[in-house]
């Protein structure tokens, strides 16, 4: 290509602004990838839906360009005939690339495989089922609802290991399958399975927790935890069974990660049963169930003013409102704000708290935080 073609072609770029497209595209996808990054443990996103976003992203660049190349000049509006099958092409790729994508929130393909063994023992999945209440009262549910997204929460700061998050294991609670078929279809190694039982006397507690080969479907190690109710003993109990897991699985702890699994984020019982029960809320997902969430966090700080998570808990219902109709955003985002503010000042390390900011910075384009 000669010296005037090229000049010709970047004179060309420059009118239909192709290098600002790109670049102001460019932006937005590393803003999205950063959000992404940040909420995708907080708000258990499988990894089906981040593969998603990836490729919507990555095919949303090119048709970018492509309305670059044909708009970006002025006077260039109406649509070509090139253009048209250029974007039909791109859309039929993208179908065919979702299809390819396996939602979470769906029944997980009866096609899947287990993890090839390099892989598994390169970075082993588990996947804990949702925890069984066997307790008297059947309202003691949400503690053991609470205990399973708590070993969860604790499996995921490990980064040697892989632990599915919790929306794809409970679609399992109403749709039980064996063993090796659910693995198979997680693509997992391992799988937990969990039951709490407390007494009548609501002062003692049993946990029991085996862990279980996907491939046999035998089991590997069970243990049972009998407690006095306490939030210490409930918090060493979930503790010691992530690092129990890790062990087992030969995942590696690193010394920051075995620090935040052993932290004990309060010693005040009656503070963290109201932060599980709002937990227990919080994943109901509706207007009602916010409002109660919110309730019961705002009694956890008031017993325990230094509770950072249950602040942060606060802030991520908060954030959620505006999109369940509750109140609009300008008025929620300061309640939002002054708790990832006090979250953050307790502990600056709060993946949480972070997670909430960085979702009220996708629903408000000024920055508040």
């Amino acid at each position: 290509m000669g010296t005037n073609n090229i000049a010709s072609l970047l004179q060309r770029l420059r009118q239909r602004k192709l290098f600002q497209w790109a670049l102001a595209y460019l932006a937005g996808a590393w803003l999205v990838f950063q959000g992404i990054e940040v909420l995708a443990e907080p708000w258990n996103l499988s990894q089906s839906i981040i593969r998603a976003i990836h490729v919507l992203l990555g095919i949303g660049f090119v048709l970018a360009l492509v309305l670059a190349w044909y708009h970006g000049e002025k006077g260039r509006q109406r649509v070509s005939g090139p253009e048209l099958v250029m974007v039909a092409a791109l859309l039929v790729i993208a179908g065919a690339a979702l299809s390819l994508v396996r939602v979470g929130d769906e029944a997980p393909s009866t096609t899947a495989t287990f993890a090839s063994p390099g892989a598994e023992a390169e970075r082993p999945a588990i996947a804990v089922l949702p925890c069984d209440n066997i307790s008297p009262n059947p309202e003691d549910a949400y503690l053991a609802d609470g205990i399973h997204e708590e070993i969860l929460l604790r499996l995921s700061r490990i980064q040697s290991l892989t632990s599915i998050g919790r929306k794809s294991v409970e679609w399992y609670r109403d749709n039980p399958r064996p063993i090796r078929v659910m693995a198979a279809e997680l693509g997992v190694g391992s799988v937990g399975e969990c039951s709490m039982r407390k007494d009548a006397d609501q002062n003692q507690i049993r946990l029991t927790f085996q862990l279980l080969d996907a491939r046999t479907g035998g089991q590997i190690w069970a243990e049972n935890y009998d407690r006095d109710l306490t939030a210490g003993n409930l918090l060493e109990m979930e503790s010691d069974l992530a690092q129990r897991i890790a062990r087992s699985l030969r995942a590696v702890l690193t010394p920051e990660e075995r620090a935040r699994i052993e932290a004990v984020p309060t010693e005040n019982l009656e503070a963290y049963d109201y932060y599980l029960r709002g937990r227990h809320f919080w994943i109901q997902r509706s207007l009602a169930a916010f409002d109660s969430a919110i309730r019961y966090y705002n009694r956890a700080v008031l017993l325990d003013p230094d509770y950072a998570r249950a602040y942060a808990a606060l802030a991520e219902t908060y954030v959620l409102l505006p999109e369940y109709g509750g109140p609009s955003i300008p008025e929620i985002l300061p309640l939002a704000k002054a708790a990832t503010d006090r979250a953050l000042t307790l502990d600056r390390g709060l993946a949480e708290a972070y997670a909430a900011s960085a979702w009220a910075y996708t629903i408000w384009p000024v920055p508040v935080f």
